[in-house]
C-alpha cells in the first residue's frame, strides 16, 4: 500500500488491531473458544488483505507486474473465506494431535505456503521492478533540467518516428555556451 500512495490510515490501522485483539483475547481467556479464534483470525486476515487488494484495484490498469501483484493478493486474501469454512464447518477438533492432524491445518500449511510464497514472490518482483525503472529514469533524465539526454531523447523519438506520423525538427545554435556563460544556466535551458 505504501508503494502505491494509499494508506488505511494510523487510526483505522490501530482500531483493527485493537478490535481482533480484543476478540482473540475474549475467546482464549474468557470464553475459551477455539472456533472462535480460528474463524476471527482467519477471517480477519482475509478481511483485511482483502480491504487491501480492493483498495489497489487501480493495479489492474498498470504493468505487468503490478497486475500480478493485484490478482495474488486478491486470490490470497480470498482464500482465506472458503479454506476455513470448508475444511473446519462448524466444529473444530478437540486438541493439539487433533488440530494437528485435521485437514484444516494440512490445508492452511499448504495455501499458506505455496501463496504465501507467489505473494512474496510478487512483491520482490514489484520492488525490482521499481528499482530497475528509477535506475532507467536516472539514465535517461537530466537530474539538473530534468528532461531527457541524449540517450533518452533517442529511445523515446525512435519509437515515434517507426510508428509514422511524427516528425523531428533538429537545430543547432552556433555559440551556445557564451549565451548561457553570459546569461546562466536557467536562462540556457529556456532558450
Amino acid at each position: 500500500m505504501l508503494r502505491s500512495g494509499k494508506t488505511f490510515g494510523l487510526y483505522a490501522d490501530v482500531m483493527i488491531v485493537c478490535g481482533f485483539t480484543a476478540l482473540l483475547a475474549y475467546f482464549f481467556y474468557v470464553d475459551r473458544n477455539l472456533l472462535a479464534r480460528v474463524y476471527i483470525q482467519s477471517f480477519g486476515y482475509g478481511f483485511v488483505l482483502l480491504v487491501t487488494a480492493l483498495r489497489l484495484s487501480e493495479l489492474m490498469r498498470g504493468r505487468l507486474v503490478d497486475r500480478v501483484l493485484f490478482w495474488i493478493l486478491l486470490i490470497f486474501s480470498i482464500q482465506f473465506f472458503p479454506r476455513t469454512l470448508l475444511t473446519i464447518g462448524f466444529s473444530a477438533p478437540s486438541g493439539r494431535a487433533a488440530v494437528a492432524n485435521s485437514i484444516f491445518w494440512q490445508a492452511l500449511q499448504l495455501s499458506l505456503g505455496v501463496l504465501g510464497a507467489s505473494l512474496a514472490m510478487a512483491i520482490l518482483a514489484a520492488a525490482v521492478t521499481d528499482v530497475i525503472d528509477d535506475l532507467r529514469h536516472q539514465r535517461d533524465v537530466d537530474h539538473l533540467t530534468g528532461v531527457f539526454n541524449r540517450r533518452g531523447f533517442e529511445e523515446r523519438i525512435a519509437g515515434r518516428l517507426r510508428k509514422g506520423g511524427h516528425a523531428l525538427l533538429l537545430c543547432d545554435i552556433d555559440k551556445f555556451k557564451s549565451i548561457n556563460d553570459q546569461y546562466g544556466h536557467d536562462v540556457g535551458t529556456l532558450c
